[in-house]
Parts: structure tokens; C-alpha cells; sequence
């Protein structure tokens, strides 16, 4: 007998029909990822160029740790800090305004 999959992963909810899609790849110019506070409350890691599945868990546990204690990498925070486009710097890609 086939298990709905969708029940094995959340108790309780039946899903009768999905799909998957490959991930979004978001380039950053320094071809490192983002990860930072934007905010006192809010922090990104995101623009993992492609290539950031081997290291994702480590990332993350990056991010949640810069969100709730600080950073604790021995890599310098300030190679992943968070750039923008300055608004009217003539970029007209929306997908590029954040990069």
C-alpha cells in the first residue's frame, strides 16, 4: 500500500497532489553568499550563487546564531555583508536589486 507522502511529513494533513521545481540560484557580485542583519530584527542569507547545497546546514547554523547571539564564524562577518544597488543608480533589472 502507497503512503501519501505528504501525510508521512506533516501529521495530519492530507495532500493529495504536488510538484517540485528546481531552486532559484541568486548570483551575488562577490560570488559569496549574504549573511546578515538588515535589521536588529531581521537577517538574510541568501545569493548562495548555485553552489551552497554541500554547505547549507552550515549556513544556516550561521545565520541563526548571528540572529540570536552573534556572529561566531572564525570567517570575518564583513565578507558576507549585504549590498544594495542605490536607488536611481540607473539599474533597471528588478531581479538584480537587491545584488
Amino acid at each position: 500500500m502507497k503512503q501519501n507522502a505528504g501525510h508521512v511529513l506533516i501529521s495530519g494533513v492530507n495532500i493529495e497532489k504536488w510538484r517540485h521545481e528546481s531552486c532559484v540560484v541568486v548570483e551575488t557580485p562577490t560570488e559569496l553568499p549574504y549573511i546578515d542583519l538588515v535589521h536588529n530584527q531581521l537577517g538574510v542569507a541568501l545569493g548562495m550563487n548555485g553552489v551552497a547545497a554541500k554547505s547549507c546546514d552550515e549556513i544556516g547554523r550561521m545565520a541563526s546564531s548571528m540572529v540570536l547571539t552573534g556572529w561566531d564564524s572564525d570567517i570575518l562577518q564583513h565578507n558576507f555583508a549585504f549590498r544594495t544597488i542605490p536607488a536611481g543608480s540607473g539599474n533597471t533589472d528588478k531581479t538584480k536589486s537587491m545584488l
